[in-house]
């Protein structure tokens, strides 16, 4: 065999034992339905739900099922010290749930009568019969916004609306949300944007958004040089005054001659008439420019 097609074969076969090895470790999708009947009694995947009512028992969801006396949410999960290589199998009753009114919404959220519900932990809300799920881990009722099951202080439900992934906003305020690692899992946060205008308010690009008044960078306030602002490569924008770099100045930038370079270096990634910079530093004196 010519060496170019025995490499060729080689990568071809190193490929499908990758993809086996990760089909393995994680699975394809599960096409299957995990609520699965076994001999007149009921299991998710291949464990058995204790106590279930086997003749009422109803599979909502890939992870939620109730039948006459109970609501359960089941899902799997694996440990680092294992090194992730092995599946468990979590079953459990939500406590309190109604399962005569419960039901599946979507994106692993459900309810019932007087409880909203995220991968089977109820979470309060102030209206629950004008509770509707929006975009992006938004939500509102008639008297709240919502981010991540959490009420956004300050927010009025019956305006309140997403502007993308992490801004929303209603007839008064603009809200900026995000999540912080904290613990074993995220910490979602909400503040307000100081001094933003929601009639005007527009995303730009890369964390970047403004109204007829500023500009503002990951909800905080950048510049009031609407006008002339521009969002270049790199973490990189300007105005006709100043550059900034992840939302800060970039000291000593000369603004009127600043510009990304076309590809990213090791060694720079803008420069002016004067320097080269990398991530928002000086990286040296400036290449001279071609005659």
């Amino acid at each position: 065999m010519p060496e170019k097609a025995r490499a060729v074969s080689f990568a071809h076969s190193g490929g499908i034992l990758a993809m086996g090895l990760l089909s393995f470790l994680f699975g394809c999708g599960e096409e299957e339905a995990p609520f699965r009947k076994k001999d007149g009694a009921w299991h998710y995947l291949e464990s058995p739900i204790e106590g279930a009512d086997a003749k009422s028992f109803e599979a909502l969801s890939k992870h939620y099922a109730k039948d006459t006396n109970r609501v359960y949410h089941a899902d799997t999960y694996r440990k680092g010290q294992e090194y992730y290589t092995i599946k468990h199998t979590r079953i459990r009753v939500i406590e309190g749930a109604d399962p005569a009114t419960f039901r599946y919404l979507k994106d692993e959220y459900a309810r019932d009568r007087s409880s909203m519900y995220y991968e089977g932990t109820a979470f309060p809300v102030k209206e629950i019969e004008t509770f509707e799920l929006l975009e992006f881990g938004f939500a509102r009722d008639r008297v709240s916004g919502y981010y991540r099951q959490r009420p956004i202080p300050g927010s009025d439900g019956s305006t309140f609306a997403v502007v993308d992934s992490s801004y929303s906003k209603d007839a008064s305020k603009v809200f900026y949300s995000a999540l912080e690692p904290r613990g074993q899992g995220p910490n979602p946060w909400t503040a307000p944007v100081r001094g933003a205008r929601p009639d005007s308010f527009r995303i730009l690009d890369f964390s970047h958004a403004t109204d007829a008044a500023q500009v503002y960078y990951r909800g905080e306030p950048l510049t009031k040089e609407v006008g002339s602002f521009v969002v270049l490569k790199y973490g990189y924008s300007k105005t006709a005054t100043r550059v900034y770099y992840d939302g800060k100045p970039v000291q000593g930038a000369d603004a009127a001659s600043f510009a990304t370079l076309e590809e990213s270096t090791d060694a720079a990634d803008a420069r002016d008439r004067n320097e080269t910079f990398k991530h928002g530093r000086k990286a040296g004196a400036a290449a001279k420019k071609p005659e």
